[in-house]
């Protein structure tokens, strides 16, 4: 029987800081089939780097993050890419990230994120062939979506903060063909909740215990 997806969330909590390569080489080591990466895209110097980069590093000593991170990881794991973006020249931005991304990932192995409609929405019409998510973090977002946002980015996913995941909004997203991932779950309660109500992935600070969790429901993880 196959369980949700185990989606490390920047790697996850363990012997490594988050959002770097050593975490998420770490994870994939205890069975991840998905990460989770938190980066800003630089569109003047067109390169990636990751979120806590943006507070601690000087901008001129930023590296392109997701060069190093690809290069060094397997091929296998699921990407997830958060894009932390407040841009408003939607256009521009857009077509800029995508000629990067396009050089570092491959839209059947990888998926977009972001909190950002108006970023997503540029990306569904520049690119429909990559996989984009919409990150809700509220009831007013997740209200917000339902009535106008769902017609503007057209995700195929939603990725629904575990505060405001219902039932009733389980439903609404199938009934829309949506997949839905849930963020971020940390103990037994979330998960049984995730299982119950059959998401399907849930981005977790500790995918270790959360394999072995899924392991003793009788769910095939590795």
């Amino acid at each position: 029987m196959n369980g949700p997806l185990v989606i490390a969330h920047r790697g996850g909590f363990g012997p490594y800081e988050e959002n770097t390569l050593e975490a998420l080489r770490h994870a994939l080591q205890k069975g991840c089939e998905a990460l989770e990466i938190d980066v800003r895209f630089d569109h003047l110097k067109k390169r990636f780097y990751l979120e806590h980069d943006f507070i601690h590093s000087p901008r001129k000593n930023r590296e392109n993050i997701m060069t190093k991170i690809l290069s060094a990881l397997p091929a296998g794991p699921i990407i997830i890419v958060e894009l932390k973006s407040l841009a408003w020249l939607r256009k521009y931005y857009v077509k800029s990230f995508l000629k990067e991304y396009r050089k570092l990932l491959e839209p059947e192995n990888s998926i977009v994120i972001s909190f950002n409609p108006f970023v997503l929405a540029q990306l569904r019409k520049l690119a429909p062939d990559i996989k984009i998510g919409y990150l809700m973090g509220n009831i007013l977002w997740r209200f917000i979506f339902k009535i106008f946002f769902h017609r503007l980015i057209q995700p195929q996913y939603l990725l629904v903060n575990k505060r405001i995941l219902r039932l009733s909004y389980i439903r609404f997203a199938r009934k829309k063909g949506y997949r839905i991932f849930s963020f971020v779950l940390n103990d037994e309660l979330c998960w049984q909740k995730a299982l119950d109500y059959g998401i399907d992935g849930i981005i977790t600070d500790k995918p270790t215990e959360l394999n072995a969790f899924l392991r003793k429901k009788g769910y095939n993880q590795a």
